[in-house]
């Protein structure tokens, strides 16, 4: 603080010299709101931060005067999880004010010059530098700050970590912080606060996610961080950030967004490979990036990416929407619509939107037609994991509407030219257990396209069965079709495999033009405990003729095992059939959702069993555990070689 008699034209505390201060240039109605009338017995103290001037006979006066600008400063202070208080850029400018500049400026000496010193500027270029001068108690070195070049752009600035911790720009000590007015204490406040006032803005790069790498110093707008689940090398927490420091608010117009974001950080492998979490983290973000250009608002959006480097090791981090469950906790929290004769028809369209709405998805993951004319070969994608934790509930923006189901966790995701993409071995891989398709325990089996065809098959059903009882028949279909696995242990997946009663030698081998010894000693089929669920799920007194032709399309093109003669259904396909269908579940003058018609008389489906090489996993699971697999009584149907498995889109 700075004593001034105001009896007197000359202020208690001269410039060196002699010289005058740099002229400041004060609009006249803040020369008349900072007009200082006293008498001339009287030392008013001038407070070193503020736009008033105060004079305070006693305690309780000083108690009630406004807060000076460094408190204010530090009051406005966002607690992160740093550890430190950060200010947004917003919030400095609207505190920092240029009658505040002028008001706290006018009682300071300066350094000798002769140049005028606009509070303009200051909130222009030096806004930052001086909050930090002025949280320091060294506001009045900003003019010696501006004359050595150090602005808002030159932060952060260096510091030497050894001798008198001198603090550098551009590699040269800088005397205005280095001098007997600033301690140790002094540079290494500017030091930290450097960083505190200058958070990350995190945002997009148009319409794509921006990527961005950072080091330790560096303070993310994180104000909130709570844990939610862990998944394979991935761990997810729902994380606030300040919203002066995104840009994100309304970038998608389907969902509603608030300041809560999904942070999905990629955790260190068990073998310590730091080269394959990079690879892992490179291609999750290559296969979000190559969906983001997509218009489907049923495809996750990858909002941002970010690398944290330290001493030890990289951290990857990705930013995405939050959403407020899965499809899992919205089918345990909400009513189903198919109660006997009363059905909710809103909820049954919104339910066929979203079901056509993820088949598009799906068509645009298999084949992303936005990038079409973008590359020299076509690239060619496929999930790899779908499941209702996989599937997202966004609320709407407009609260009369449903919310959005999205596609999400793309992990397993990739994309591949036509030569090679479905090159992915099918087994061992990380899948939902009970969604897992056949192929995976076939021999030559790859993840392809069909693979995600069979896994949505799995996921309809179940929505089926929720609509129409809730989790009540979800919970019956999953004990009905619990059946002894390979591995001895009970399983609810949808295929069984069979053992087949070898009684001739020229069985073993088939089809004999193999190019390889291939021993099918086993078959594959859908399970007849799913045919026989599918059959009462006809015959149940909520069933529309739209639930009758959903259950038609998974039981023949989805839930199918693959052979010569028969195919899955491709996405293309899946999408146009589904759509057809939601055209006539919109029509008002058609009963097709409307109005209940059970078919009793519906038998279950007798499927043909495929021949199966089991893979050398599968094989070696069947011998140590010796399971008693159900015996093939009847004729069974070839199955594709391996090396047509290989050669699968």
């Amino acid at each position: 603080m700075y004593d001034y008699d105001l009896n007197t034209d000359t202020p208690a505390a001269r410039l060196p010299g002699g010289l005058e201060p740099p002229t400041l240039v004060l609009p006249n109605e803040v020369l008349k709101s900072n007009a200082m009338h006293a008498p001339s017995s009287n030392i008013v103290t001038i407070r070193e931060v503020g736009d008033t001037v105060q004079r305070h006979d006693n305690a309780e006066d000083a108690e009630n005067e406004p807060l000076t600008l460094n408190e204010e400063l530090r009051e406005a202070g966002v607690k992160g999880l740093q550890k430190d208080y950060f200010w947004s850029e917003a919030s400095l400018k609207r505190i920092i004010t240029e009658e505040r500049v002028i008001a706290l400026l006018s009682g300071c000496p300066y350094a000798a010059s002769d140049r005028q010193l606009s509070p303009k500027t200051i909130l222009k270029s030096y806004l930052k530098v001086f909050a930090i001068l002025t949280m320091l108690e060294k506001h009045d070195d900003i003019y010696e700050c501006m004359q050595q070049g150090v602005s808002d752009e030159t932060l952060p600035l260096e510091q030497m970590d050894h001798g008198k911790r001198s603090i550098l720009l551009k590699g040269n000590v800088l005397s205005c912080f280095n001098n007997r007015h600033w301690s140790y204490a002094n540079r290494d406040g500017f030091i930290s606060y450097q960083y505190q006032v200058n958070p990350v803005l995190l945002g997009r790069d148009r319409d794509s996610a921006s990527h961005r790498d950072f080091d330790e110093s560096t303070i993310l707008p994180i104000t909130k961080d709570t844990f939610i689940e862990r998944a394979g090398y991935g761990a997810v927490s729902k994380v606030k950030l300040h919203p002066e420091c995104h840009a994100f608010h309304d970038v998608l117009p389907s969902i509603k967004t608030t300041e809560c974001f999904a942070l999905k950080r990629l955790l260190p492998r068990r073998d310590g490979d730091v080269s394959k979490q990079a690879l892992g983290f490179e291609k999750e973000v290559e296969a979000l990036q190559r969906l983001n250009g997509s218009p489907n608002e049923h495809i996750v959006t990858l909002l941002m990416t970010w690398t944290v480097k330290d001493s030890i090791t990289d951290r990857y981090c990705l930013l995405f929407p939050w959403a407020e469950g899965d499809l899992l906790s919205y089918w345990e929290r909400e009513p189903y619509p198919c109660r006997g004769t009363q059905l909710d028809v809103r909820a049954i369209q919104w339910i066929a939107k979203q079901i056509v709405g993820m088949a598009s998805a799906l068509k645009t993951i298999h084949s992303p037609a936005h990038k079409r004319n973008l590359e020299p070969k076509q690239k060619y994608g496929r999930h790899g994991d779908i499941k209702p934790e996989n599937i997202l509930w966004y609320p709407s923006p407009v609260q009369s509407q449903r919310g959005t189901l999205v596609i999400a966790d793309l992990g397993l995701t990739e994309f591949k030219s036509t030569q090679s993409r479905s090159n992915v071995p099918g087994e061992g891989l990380p899948t939902t257990p009970g969604y897992r398709p056949p192929e995976c325990d076939l021999k030559g089996g790859k993840i392809s396209r069909a693979f995600d065809i069979w896994t949505y098959g799995c996921l309809l059903l179940e929505m089926v069965c929720w609509m129409l009882g809730g989790q009540k028949l979800l919970n019956q279909f999953e004990d009905h079709r619990t059946t002894p696995g390979i591995n001895t242990t009970k399983s609810e997946i949808f295929f069984d495999i069979l053992s087949k009663d070898l009684t001739a030698s020229q069985d073993r081998l088939r089809p004999p033009a193999a190019s390889e010894s291939v021993y099918y000693e086993h078959a594959v089929t859908v399970k007849k405990e799913v045919h026989e669920w599918i059959a009462r799920i006809h015959a149940d007194r909520s069933c529309t003729r739209f639930i009758h032709d959903l259950l038609d399309l998974i039981e023949e093109k989805m839930l199918v095992v693959i052979a010569p003669d028969s195919e899955r259904i491709g996405s293309s396909e899946l999408y146009a059939e589904l759509d057809k269908m939601y055209t006539r579940v919109c029509n008002p003058t058609d009963n097709y959702c409307q109005r209940p018609c059970p078919e009793e008389k519906r038998v279950a489906k007798d499927s043909v069993p495929v021949d199966a090489c089991l893979s050398e996993q599968a094989l070696g699971l069947v011998r140590r555990t010796n399971p008693r697999l159900k015996s093939v009584t009847g004729e069974t149907r070839l199955s594709k070689t391996p090396d047509q498995f290989r050669a699968m889109n």
